[in-house]
């Protein structure tokens, strides 16, 4: 933390991994490779994205999880995770559904991109 008491997150998938470059013109990019819709989840499961920064700086993600097809995100899987794509997801403590999403937030600490699945999944243990 700073002398504010301001924590200073340094990032992900970075060409520069643990350093920020300065120049921040460019909002970081994120895609979800898996679950973007009609699987079916079944105990452990690798959450899969990719994410870029055009500038060059740090990034960290948060993973955010609906039951609801996508009306809201109440389930916040992480926040500030910063170790980079897979994040292992232990799907067995969630109900059997067939409405689940997720969204995920890439973050630069000044610039932030979101995606969410492109349809709905099903967790089925």
């Amino acid at each position: 933390t700073d002398s504010n008491n301001k924590f200073d997150f340094h990032l992900t998938n970075s060409p520069t991994p643990g350093a920020a470059n300065g120049n921040n013109t460019n909002a970081p990019t994120i895609s979800i490779t898996q679950p973007d819709g009609g699987e079916t989840l079944v105990g452990a499961y690798n959450i899969i994205w990719v994410g870029n920064d055009a500038d060059g700086d740090n990034t960290y993600v948060k993973i955010e999880l609906s039951n609801d097809s996508g009306v809201s995100y109440s389930d916040v899987l992480v926040d500030r995770y910063a170790a980079g794509s897979p994040y292992s997801f232990d799907s067995t403590a969630k109900p059997n559904l067939g409405t689940y999403r997720i969204r995920i937030t890439i973050s630069d600490g000044q610039r932030t991109s979101v995606v969410e699945s492109a349809s709905d999944f099903t967790i089925n243990n």
